[in-house]
């Protein structure tokens, strides 16, 4: 169920939302009722609800307030303005806040349903695409380290669902890992299998406490790719986290279970769009050799020449 909270400075139009309408049926529960938009706006900062239905009008902080802080701080939530006034000032409010809807009073209960419902398939269809967002995620990094997407338009629409839309401009990187030995290893040290590896080596690079963010994509063979960004940091410091924090992965992976991991190559980009170009470049050269089979290129030493693109 979706949760609701409900704000309006009358006790009796409070409760009358509250009781009048029939949440469950909409699948939304009512978890708090408040009075006045501060009560309110201090237990969002504590609490995480999905909708918001609030007056506008009220003593403290005004719907106005709760709508600002709604969107700045969650934007995922849901709010809809009550009022019994039709002012010009309150809808380009509404709009600049994004507000989904506007009842005005005296209510209509069909409209309320009507208008809820509406939300309530929104948020239905927002947790379908969350729930696909980590295989998104995986194929669109994919995409740029392979070159399958290079144009800035199309890597700007790509990020927007994913949440990348601020990070595609950050510096980021890419890294080719050796397992040593890893045939070895899943025979002798390991009786998980080679996906639960894969798990295990993913879990130490995506621990909490990095200050980069890392995505390691695997393949059938021994090498592994990982694609990293951290936020607001320009080349030369991300090149400097980059060496402290890859030498903690590697240890760690090596004291928890006892696997060695050998870094082959990496090259830090001033952002997304500088990768996808450069990644561009490399599967041409790649497909012209593969295909036409006449140039002599060794492509991991050629990688870590890129200048010479």
């Amino acid at each position: 169920m979706y949760n609701l909270i409900i704000i309006d400075d009358e006790e009796i139009i409070r409760n009358g939302f509250s009781k009048f309408v029939d949440w469950n049926r909409l699948n939304i529960k009512v978890v708090e009722l408040f009075e006045d938009g501060k009560e309110a706006i201090e237990y969002l900062k504590k609490n995480d609800v999905d909708i918001v239905l609030t007056d506008i009008k009220m003593v403290d902080k005004t719907g106005l307030d709760v709508a600002e802080f709604i969107h700045v701080n969650k934007p995922y939530i849901k709010t809809v303005f009550m009022s019994g006034y039709k002012e010009f000032e309150y809808a380009k409010k509404a709009i600049e806040y994004k507000v989904e809807n506007y009842i005005l009073k005296p209510t209509n209960f069909q409209k309320v349903n009507e208008i809820f419902k509406e939300i309530v398939k929104k948020l239905d269809e927002e947790r379908t695409i969350q729930k696909q967002i980590p295989l998104l995620e995986t194929q669109f990094i994919n995409d740029l380290l392979f070159g399958a997407i290079h144009k800035k338009a199309e890597i700007e629409k790509r990020a927007v669902p994913l949440g990348f839309s601020d990070k595609i401009y950050d510096a980021c990187a890419y890294f080719e890992f050796e397992i040593k030995d890893n045939q070895l290893f899943l025979e002798n040290n390991w009786s998980y299998g080679k996906e639960r590896l894969n798990m295990a080596i993913s879990n130490f690079f995506k621990s909490l406490n990095k200050e980069m963010v890392y995505y390691p994509l695997f393949n059938e063979s021994e090498d592994f790719t990982v694609f990293a960004y951290s936020k607001n940091k320009n080349v030369l410091q991300f090149e400097h986290l980059i060496e402290g924090e890859l030498k903690e992965i590697c240890e760690s992976i090596k004291g928890f279970i006892d696997l060695n991991i050998e870094l082959l190559n990496f090259k830090c980009f001033n952002n997304f769009f500088e990768l996808a170009t450069y990644s561009e470049k490399l599967n041409v050269i790649e497909n012209v050799k593969e295909d036409a089979n006449i140039l002599n290129i060794n492509m991991r030493d050629y990688k870590k020449n890129p200048s010479e693109i």
